[in-house]
């Protein structure tokens, strides 16, 4: 097992992931055959990690999840450690920051019993920089330090002094502070994955263009996009054209700046759409669990009643007393967790697929029906932007309805570079900032 990790820091060192999964692939099967059931889990999970950090989370989930199924006759608590950690990375990607903390906090449980103190500090370490990553995204300052000071006793990597140095750019007052600790991240990233390195170029970009100076920060945004294009990681991709379109607008670079955003918008599109379909997967095991949890809730009160029905007729009263005060605060957890599980659960209604349905076909009843479905988001667009058309306010109606580009390309019957230029013009009536995201603002209105 540590001679293959060694082998996969080493393609991960190249940026080689496609590399290692087909390696992996080859020697899981081998394992299979061998019934080496440690070392299947372990190839699985390492597959697994890596089609995370190529945004792959529909297949890295199935991984896991493969390896899971037999995780209970795994006596390794480093490998435990992984699989938990694994499921994390994927939860936190996917935006599900309180379920992926849980995972992280299983991770780093079963790193504390590693022997090995080497494989103990990388395991507790990893757990450690990806809590402080969750605690940034939910804007827990204070955990974010705590975190940053638990990784600094341990191993300190490129990407720990990236990420502190984040938080002083956000800041915006402490320039030098970023600067200071983006120089440590490069200073030492030879030895790391190349992927820590191009995190620290990104960021030196953003520092760059608060600083005003456009020429520098386009250097580090290409440096950054170099590096991600050879390793195939679309939300980097995705990212960097981002902000090589905002910096070229900044430039007043009108055409190379629309060049970029148009590529954004179209890998914006994929990623959006591959991670929609990839929620599916840990909302089926949020509710499963939760489900779990409402059968285990009821049979605690099942076990409640028999108690009560074998007690002394002298003490029925009292017990019935307490019983009905514990049955109160039973179907009150019940009721809650009933009503968590109806949200996860909720399917769309048949209004909404009927206007979707409507949508698809090109019919000319769709923006009737749109408008008494969703009628205080149409009376609020129209009243407050009245200078929208009625192709307009169309586009904005299949946005809100949460379809790409792509989608609503086909349904109008338009190229996509066509629809950019529409939604470009909305977001001009609409007086939005480049860094909103249009589609979102819909969704919010």
């Amino acid at each position: 097992m540590e001679e293959l990790d060694s082998v996969a820091d080493l393609h991960r060192g190249k940026g080689e992931h496609q590399k290692l999964i087909d390696l992996c692939l080859t020697l899981a099967e081998q394992y299979k055959k061998s019934k080496s059931t440690e070392s299947e889990i372990n190839t699985y999970i390492i597959i697994a990690n890596e089609l995370a950090h190529l945004n792959r989370y529909k297949e890295s989930l199935t991984y896991l999840n493969k390896a899971e199924k037999n995780i209970s006759i795994i006596k390794n608590p480093e490998i435990r450690s992984k699989l938990y950690g694994g499921y994390g990375r994927n939860y936190y990607s996917l935006g599900l920051y309180e379920q992926a903390n849980n995972f992280f906090d299983k991770s780093l449980k079963y790193a504390r019993q590693i022997s090995n103190k080497k494989t103990k500090t990388r395991r507790l370490y990893v757990g450690h920089v990806w809590k402080l990553t969750v605690f940034a995204k939910m804007g827990l300052t204070d955990s974010v330090k705590s975190m940053e000071r638990k990784c600094m006793k341990l191993d300190p990597e490129p990407l720990l002094y990236t990420n502190i140095a984040i938080r002083f750019l956000k800041n915006k007052q402490h320039l030098d502070s970023a600067e200071y600790y983006l120089n440590k991240a490069i200073s030492i990233s030879g030895t790391y994955p190349v992927y820590q390195k191009a995190m620290a170029l990104k960021n030196f970009g953003k520092l760059y263009t608060e600083k005003k100076e456009y020429g520098k920060a386009l250097q580090y945004y290409f440096n950054f996009l170099s590096i991600v294009e050879k390793s195939n990681r679309k939300i980097d991709r995705r990212e960097a054209y981002k902000l090589i379109s905002e910096t070229y607008k900044l430039m007043h670079e009108e055409d190379k700046a629309n060049e970029y955003l148009v590529k954004f918008s179209l890998i914006n599109d994929t990623i959006n759409e591959e991670e929609k379909t990839a929620l599916k997967m840990p909302i089926k095991r949020i509710i499963r669990e939760k489900d779990a949890h409402e059968r285990e809730e009821k049979n605690k009160l099942y076990i409640v009643i028999s108690i009560i029905v074998l007690l002394s007729v002298l003490l029925f009263f009292y017990l019935r007393k307490a019983y009905l005060k514990k049955q109160k605060q039973k179907d009150e957890v019940i009721t809650e967790k009933l009503q968590e599980t109806h949200q996860l659960k909720k399917q769309i209604n048949p209004s909404f697929k009927e206007v979707i349905q409507l949508a698809k076909n090109g019919d000319q009843r769709f923006l009737a029906r749109f408008k008494e479905v969703y009628h205080d988001f149409y009376d609020t667009l129209t009243s407050r932007y009245p200078t929208l058309t009625t192709g307009d306010i169309k586009i904005c109606a299949l946005l809100k309805l949460n379809f790409t580009t792509k989608e609503i390309s086909e349904i109008e019957i338009i190229s996509i570079r066509t629809v950019e230029n529409k939604k470009y013009r909305i977001r001009k009536k609409l007086e939005l900032p480049s860094e909103v995201d249009l589609s979102k603002w819909m969704m919010e209105l």
